[in-house]
């Protein structure tokens, strides 16, 4: 049986969303399971933020962000059938409707939409699940495999998420975009989302994660900053998050210097950011 977490306040927070309590619960049992079967997994992104930085959860923050090595997040798939119900594992794999090229794992408890564009899509409140793939060790040719990706993520925003015409006319390449945009989307429509899906990800894998010195997780909005020596995340400490102790890289220093620069100080309430959702309902329970 899976036990409810017992949250605790973070310093400064005077109480949890709804969904914080959601999530912080998903990200609990999917911290047992992979305890479970042995699989490797460490908080990133404003996750790890929060943890290094308030013990916790960001008190602004709408979501949780881990990664796991390519070998161990392949594994979760294979098992995503023994996880605890009534979560959900979900990849574009195992659901042929799925709009995310990386793993979700849902909470149906609670009922969430996010927002894209013309696009909404409605679903349990979830926790991200990325995987960290080898990258080349030369800077050039790392750039330049992280564009790759990079393009082929934006195919599939423009397939799922609406074509939306370029905002600013004062850009050069603003007549450029309003030409190949609908030509793109033309294209697009004859390709289906798991075949983009399925090129983003090989080519995300091309590197072998176990060869690699250098790591990175392809899927961040921060392109090659988010690649590392694989040091960073040889070695996992427990980090507390919440009273609980979560899974987090020892080089955690390196990488959110690199991600957010001084990220021991907040940002100004007017910078800080989340995501464009809207809390539907809690679920009724039998």
């Amino acid at each position: 049986m899976v036990s409810e977490v017992q949250l605790v306040k973070s310093e400064g927070m005077e109480e949890f969303t709804e969904l914080q309590e959601v999530i912080i619960n998903t990200l609990s049992v999917f911290h047992d399971f992979c305890q479970e079967h042995n699989l490797t997994y460490h908080l990133g992104g404003g996750t790890l933020l929060g943890a290094v930085r308030h013990k916790g959860i960001i008190p602004w923050d709408d979501d949780i962000d881990v990664d796991m090595p390519r070998h161990d997040y392949e594994r979760l798939l294979q098992l995503a059938a023994q996880f605890p119900q009534p979560f959900q594992v979900k990849h574009f794999n195992t659901d042929k409707n799925y709009v995310y090229p990386f793993i979700k794992i849902y909470n149906p408890k609670l009922q969430v939409t996010e927002f894209f564009g013309q696009q909404s899509y409605t679903s349990g409140a979830w926790i991200d699940v990325f995987p960290m793939d080898g990258v080349p060790t030369n800077m050039r040719f790392r750039k330049l495999h992280f564009f790759i990706v990079k393009k082929l993520r934006f195919l599939f925003q423009l397939k799922n998420r609406g074509y939306q015409p370029p905002q600013n006319k004062e850009s050069k390449t603003y007549y450029l975009k309003l030409l190949i945009k609908p030509l793109v989307s033309l294209v697009l429509s004859v390709l289906s989302t798991r075949f983009i899906f399925k090129l983003m990800d090989k080519t995300a894998a091309l590197k072998s994660y176990n060869s690699s010195d250098y790591i990175g997780a392809f899927y961040s909005p921060c392109g090659v900053k988010a690649s590392f020596p694989k040091a960073v995340y040889e070695k996992t400490l427990p980090g507390e998050f919440n009273g609980y102790l979560f899974n987090i890289p020892a080089g955690y220093d390196l990488f959110l210097k690199s991600q957010y620069g001084d990220y021991m100080t907040p940002p100004p309430p007017k910078e800080r950011q989340t995501h464009n959702i809207e809390v539907m309902s809690l679920a009724q329970e039998d």
